[in-house]
């Protein structure tokens, strides 16, 4: 019995831990502009806002124009977290209510 025990906590023991251990990381923001947004939104651009032009906007406008403006067919291949995070990057700045709650 006690080899039974012994055998079946090494067994035990010997398992990897969960893949639900392991929280999926947010985007980052820089990667996301890449993919998505850079191939319009270039430096020196006239006929869209270049990336220098975007840090005037707050962070809630830009999820703003992907969600609900302009950029809706384009944000729609977005996730919420994707939107979020190129707001804040090209941005520079936090969501208004994040920056209250710090």
């Amino acid at each position: 019995m006690r080899l039974k025990k012994t055998l079946l906590l090494t067994v035990l023991l010997g398992l990897p831990a969960p893949a639900t251990a392991q929280q999926p990381q947010p985007p980052v923001g820089d990667a996301v502009f890449t993919r998505a947004c850079a191939n319009c939104h270039k430096p020196g651009q006239t006929e869209v806002p270049p990336p220098e032009a975007l840090r005037a906007y707050t962070p809630e406008a830009i999820v703003n124009a992907l969600t609900n403006g302009k950029m809706a067919v384009q944000g729609a291949t977005l996730t919420t977290a994707d939107r979020v995070a190129v707001a804040r990057f090209v941005t520079g700045r936090e969501f208004a209510a994040a920056a209250r709650r710090a």
